[in-house]
């Protein structure tokens, strides 16, 4: 078996041109926008895998950094309500007093 080349050598089929194909690209990318796919910039000398996991961790220091400040605002909010309860307290204790 000398030098075997797996080649198509069919005058039918014809490879694309250029044009064919860019339109085909460009097709192809409306249909991915309009289904809600986004395109982002990967950062220079990152991976695509590096940028998933990446953005990963920040998308979770963000839910974190979410979290403590909610729980926080509710901790305040509890204190309000804390405070109130008392203020209450005692408008109800003067007013039994009278």
């Amino acid at each position: 078996m000398p030098n075997e080349i797996n080649r198509a050598y069919d005058s039918v089929s014809d490879p694309e041109t250029p044009q064919k194909r860019q339109e085909q690209l460009d097709e192809s990318i409306k249909k991915f926008l309009a289904n809600g796919g986004k395109i982002e910039k990967i950062p220079t000398g990152m991976t695509g895998e590096e940028y998933k996991e990446y953005k990963k961790g920040l998308e979770y220091k963000m839910r974190v950094a979410m979290d403590l400040r909610f729980k926080s605002e509710v901790a305040k909010l509890e204190n309000d309500i804390q405070w109130c309860k008392e203020i209450i307290e005692l408008i109800n204790d003067i007013d039994s007093e009278k």
